[in-house]
């Protein structure tokens, strides 16, 4: 299988070789404050998430005059690495201005007329630059990285997945039948003792001990012939009370968690209830728009099972309506009761969140819907109609309605809309998402 070729260039010591290490999982390329340590290119199968490809590191980019013989081999590497591209990350730092020598080496780039992310790395603290400096590359829009730390991945992530999607090796089918499962809450909720249990074996250190889990920890599992990686991550605190940089550093690695997953299991404490860090945990998948599935542990601890019962239909009730049909299991992790139903919950939420519907199966529910509850009129009287309804996309299902007024449609009418699409359709544990258009209907022809 051949696969599309991801070449990372920059000058010296801008983290080139940094996030080459991050993304290939491993120390493949020696880092050093030195400049010039990266001679050769180097190649690593890398597979980021359920993106697939070939990435190169290569040496750091100095002009004509600095050169001498071994810097002149290291140049014509780099190049060479540029002309093979299919993607080139360009990356500089964040904590330097900008200068002559990077503006002519983004006109060397610019004349491969190859794909080009600009990646800003070292943006862990302050930085230097503005979107305003980087206006004369003529890149786009600039991702901020750092790579020493893992933050801003997801990003990446993301301007990856939109260069790489006209690839055809770039998601193998198993990847993309790939269930990526996180397993998030609140500190010492269970999380790890969870994720053991699925696995079958100690592979995560647990104990009493609040902030034991400090890395996201991926392992892949087979069930039923799906494949499935599961992933333990960091308790996450508000962060008012997050102080050391070490838990600063696991908050983010279990955010990116969140973004890269297809399903979230939020493991809640159920002898502590559900508290509002719980529902901001809740509110951050829903907003990321993955899957979501609740998980009270430690219910055998529960000495007043009906005021747990009580206050889970009152939070579905008043706070968590996103999602009309949000799962709810009840564990005990330590004791492995009703743990294996946690993979089965998360393949049907899977499911849902990856269904596509007809264009006419939504048109005939929007024409029922709209009958049940009709929408209000504008400000200034006229009627708003809602026209037409097509699904655009899915992972989530995302669905656009055109509308002779959309930015008069209420915020009350599109949460109707959304509850009732959701009923119809028996969306499980999964956000969707409505955008009107003025767009007109497709399916209108005119009368001449």
């Amino acid at each position: 299988m051949k696969y599309p070729k991801v070449v990372i260039v920059g000058k010296p010591n801008v983290g080139k070789s940094a996030l080459f290490n991050r993304l290939c999982g491993r120390k493949i390329a020696i880092v050093t404050d030195a400049a010039g340590t990266t001679r050769d290119r180097k190649e690593c199968l890398v597979n980021f998430d359920d993106l697939n490809f070939l990435l190169v590191d290569t040496a750091g980019w100095e002009n004509e005059h600095k050169k001498h013989q071994m810097k002149s081999l290291m140049m014509s590497q780099t190049q060479e690495g540029i002309k093979e591209a299919d993607i080139i990350i360009f990356m500089v730092e964040a904590k330097n201005p900008l200068t002559s020598d990077d503006l002519e080496f983004a006109g060397l780039v610019r004349k491969s007329n190859k794909k080009v992310i600009l990646v800003v790395n070292k943006s862990e603290s302050k930085v230097a630059l503005s979107a305003n400096d980087f206006m004369p590359f003529g890149f786009g829009e600039a991702v901020y990285i750092a790579a020493e730390h893992s933050l801003g991945l997801d990003v990446l992530y993301n301007a990856l997945s939109t260069e790489l999607k006209n690839f055809p090796s770039v998601k193998d089918e198993q990847q993309h039948e790939k269930l990526l499962l996180a397993i998030v809450g609140r500190p010492n909720a269970g999380k790890s003792t969870i994720f053991n249990q699925l696995l079958g074996f100690r592979r995560s250190i647990t104990s009493a001990e609040a902030g034991t889990t400090r890395d996201a920890i991926s392992y892949d599992i087979n069930f039923n012939d799906t494949l499935i990686s599961l992933i333990d991550t960091a308790g996450l605190r508000k962060k008012n009370k997050v102080h050391e940089e070490i838990e600063k550093l696991s908050n983010a690695q279990t955010i990116t968690a969140i973004r890269r997953a297809n399903v979230v299991a939020l493991i809640v404490d159920a002898t502590q209830g559900f508290e509002q860090q719980d529902l901001a945990i809740a509110q951050m998948v829903i907003n990321e728009g993955k899957g979501l599935f609740l998980v009270f542990n430690k219910h055998d601890l529960v000495k007043d099972k009906k005021k747990l019962k009580d206050d889970i239909e009152y939070l579905f009730a008043h706070s968590l309506t996103a999602i009309m049909n949000t799962p709810i299991l009840h564990t005990n992790a330590l004791a492995g009761v009703s743990v294996e139903r946690i993979i089965s919950t998360a393949l049907e939420v899977k499911q849902s969140w990856e269904k596509t519907l007809t264009t006419s199966m939504l048109n005939k529910w929007l024409e029922a819907s709209i009958h049940n509850h009709q929408p209000s009129f504008t400000n200034d009287g006229r009627r708003i109609k809602l026209k037409y309804i097509t699904q655009i996309k899915s992972r989530p299902p995302t669905f656009k309605v055109f509308v002779n007024f959309p930015a008069s449609v209420s915020k009350h009418y599109e949460r109707y809309l959304n509850h009732d699409l959701q009923k119809h359709f028996n969306f499980v544990g999964t956000p969707i998402r409505i955008i009107f258009s003025k767009t007109k209907n497709p399916y209108e022809t005119s009368a001449r």
